[in-house]
């Protein structure tokens, strides 16, 4: 459809999220055709409507905190720390995967490197018993809209 959508329906959060300038930080200018604004917001409508999600997902990173395939053992902890993790950092978020035979629990929804890296050290000031076992990895994150 070529058609353009009303002034209310082209608006999409996560292009404002890109273009907002932070002192200190670069400015993104987003050049694209306005179809795209329209297909996207009729995408996340979609999801909305089907699944419920108010989220889009993005290439990004994580911190792997944990990953263990000791049978009886690893699923009881992977949820332990969890718990830890969402006790002592209540606004980000911790997910539980089980790939068989591995229990993982990874951390955070990160657009860039440079967050994944700074949850990174704070997740070693507060666990420095298990910090050896922490790294980064690029995933596919949530981006709320």
């Amino acid at each position: 459809n070529d058609s353009i959508a009303p002034a209310e329906e082209k608006k999409f959060i996560f292009f404002d999220i890109l273009t907002v300038q932070k002192p200190g930080e670069g400015r993104v200018r987003v050049y694209q055709d306005p179809r795209l604004v329209i297909a996207m917001t009729e995408n996340v409508k979609q999801n909305k409507i089907k699944n419920g999600q108010n989220f889009i997902l993005i290439n990004g990173y994580r911190v792997q905190v944990y990953s263990s395939n000791t049978p009886r053992v690893s699923k009881d902890e992977a949820f332990k720390l969890e718990a830890e993790i969402k006790g002592k950092f209540p606004d980000v978020t911790a997910y539980i995967t089980f790939a068989s035979p591995f229990w993982k629990v990874r951390v955070g929804d990160c657009r860039t490197y440079q967050e994944a890296s700074t949850l990174l050290n704070l997740l070693k000031k507060e666990f420095p018993k298990i910090k050896d076992t922490f790294y980064i990895i690029k995933e596919d994150v949530r981006i709320p809209i």
